[in-house]
């Protein structure tokens, strides 16, 4: 999935994919993470990141 396609979906069509194995929760943290890491610097609302959440 593309960050893109993430975007798009909420939180209940994003655990649907996962359900159908479309997608891992992996896969879904770390797009996450990528959204975080474009928006973030702009609106500065997230303090700090569990780096454990991708292990």
């Amino acid at each position: 999935m593309k960050l893109s396609e993430y975007v798009e979906h909420d939180a209940t069509a994003l655990a649907s994919l996962v359900n159908a194995g479309e997608v891992t929760p992996l896969e879904l943290t770390r797009l996450a993470r990528e959204a975080h890491d474009e928006v973030n610097p702009r609106i500065n609302a997230v303090i700090e990141f569990y780096e454990d959440a991708e292990a």
